[in-house]
Protein backbone atom coordinates (compact mmCIF):
# COMPACT_ATOMS: atom_id res chain seq x y z
CA UNK A 1 0.00 0.00 0.00
CA UNK A 2 1.27 3.46 -1.15
CA UNK A 3 0.44 6.55 -0.70
CA UNK A 4 0.38 8.80 -3.41
CA UNK A 5 -0.15 12.68 -3.93
CA UNK A 6 -1.80 13.27 -7.99
CA UNK A 7 -1.55 17.01 -7.81
CA UNK A 8 -0.25 19.38 -10.35
CA UNK A 9 -0.52 17.13 -13.20
CA UNK A 10 1.87 14.24 -11.70
CA UNK A 11 1.80 11.49 -8.59
CA UNK A 12 4.25 12.15 -5.92
CA UNK A 13 5.06 8.61 -3.45
CA UNK A 14 4.23 10.09 -0.06
CA UNK A 15 4.74 6.86 1.82
CA UNK A 16 5.14 3.33 2.07
CA UNK A 17 2.35 1.36 4.13
CA UNK A 18 3.17 -1.99 3.64
CA UNK A 19 2.84 -4.71 1.08
CA UNK A 20 0.72 -8.30 1.00
CA UNK A 21 -0.73 -10.74 -1.28
CA UNK A 22 -3.33 -11.39 1.50
CA UNK A 23 -6.97 -9.89 1.12
CA UNK A 24 -7.32 -9.71 4.99
CA UNK A 25 -3.87 -7.86 5.58
CA UNK A 26 -4.70 -5.22 2.60
CA UNK A 27 -7.77 -4.38 4.30
CA UNK A 28 -5.98 -3.65 7.04
CA UNK A 29 -3.30 -1.57 5.06
CA UNK A 30 -5.95 0.32 3.50
CA UNK A 31 -7.06 1.25 6.74
CA UNK A 32 -3.93 2.47 7.97
CA UNK A 33 -3.27 4.59 5.12
CA UNK A 34 -6.64 6.06 5.17
CA UNK A 35 -5.48 6.72 8.68
CA UNK A 36 -1.97 8.11 7.61
CA UNK A 37 -3.90 10.26 5.38
CA UNK A 38 -6.09 11.88 8.16
CA UNK A 39 -3.41 12.31 10.37
CA UNK A 40 -0.49 14.11 8.04
CA UNK A 41 -3.08 16.37 6.07
CA UNK A 42 -5.55 17.32 8.44
CA UNK A 43 -8.63 16.12 7.11
CA UNK A 44 -11.77 14.90 8.63
CA UNK A 45 -13.31 11.35 7.45
CA UNK A 46 -16.51 13.53 6.08
CA UNK A 47 -18.06 10.21 4.81
CA UNK A 48 -17.27 8.17 8.03
CA UNK A 49 -19.09 11.20 9.96
CA UNK A 50 -21.62 11.30 7.29
CA UNK A 51 -22.52 7.63 7.87
CA UNK A 52 -21.93 7.75 11.67
CA UNK A 53 -24.54 11.10 11.99
CA UNK A 54 -26.93 9.10 9.38
CA UNK A 55 -27.16 5.66 11.90
CA UNK A 56 -27.42 7.70 15.39
CA UNK A 57 -30.55 9.33 13.95
CA UNK A 58 -31.72 6.17 12.56
CA UNK A 59 -31.13 4.58 15.81
CA UNK A 60 -33.14 7.52 17.95
CA UNK A 61 -35.86 7.69 15.53
CA UNK A 62 -35.83 3.38 16.24
CA UNK A 63 -35.76 4.14 19.83
CA UNK A 64 -38.26 7.35 19.52
CA UNK A 65 -41.11 5.21 17.52
CA UNK A 66 -41.20 2.70 19.85
CA UNK A 67 -41.95 4.23 22.94
CA UNK A 68 -45.37 3.16 23.88
CA UNK A 69 -46.34 5.08 27.38
CA UNK A 70 -44.21 6.88 29.81
CA UNK A 71 -44.71 7.22 33.35
CA UNK A 72 -44.62 10.07 35.93
CA UNK A 73 -43.29 9.22 39.01
CA UNK A 74 -43.14 11.67 41.45
CA UNK A 75 -44.25 15.54 41.72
Amino acid sequence: MVVVDKSKGGFRELATIGVSLDEQILSELYIEGKKWIAARRGMQAMFLQDAQQREEKQVTEYLLDNIETILLNGT
